[in-house]
């Protein structure tokens, strides 16, 4: 008898994962079609999202250096999906100039030629 109730409970649960398989979800066998507004058309790029990939910090550091890749860095193929090189790279080269021009620079220390005193500047002693 035990047998029995053991087979049974085995084919309804052979008998509801083929049901579960056989239930029509509404999608279909390929997946919807992605249709995109004109303003979605018009964007090249997502909309920044709370503050982005990187830390303000770490941006702040390394933004100077952002570069195009090149093939002479070992790239076997660079494709530029929606504007050619040198209109990227100049892209890239006002960005980073706006970006000198906004952002803070938190690590600046002045040279030496700041705090070297000027031979045309008057002394303390002259002063007096």
């Amino acid at each position: 008898a035990k047998e029995e109730a053991k087979e049974e409970a085995k084919e309804e649960a052979k008998e509801e994962a083929k049901e579960e398989e056989e239930e029509d979800d509404g999608l279909g066998d390929e997946p919807p079609k992605v249709e995109l507004t004109e303003d979605e058309l018009k964007a090249y790029f997502r909309p920044k999202v709370g503050s982005g990939d990187l830390t303000p910090a770490v941006l702040t550091k390394s933004f100077a250096n952002f570069t195009i890749p090149e093939k002479s860095e070992g790239f076997d193929e660079i494709k530029y999906a929606w504007d050619p090189a040198a209109k990227s790279k100049d892209y890239l080269r006002k960005w980073v100039l706006e970006t000198k021009q906004n952002t803070r620079i938190e690590n600046l220390q002045p040279g030496k030629d700041f705090s070297r005193p000027r031979p045309d500047s008057p002394t303390q002693d002259s002063r007096d």
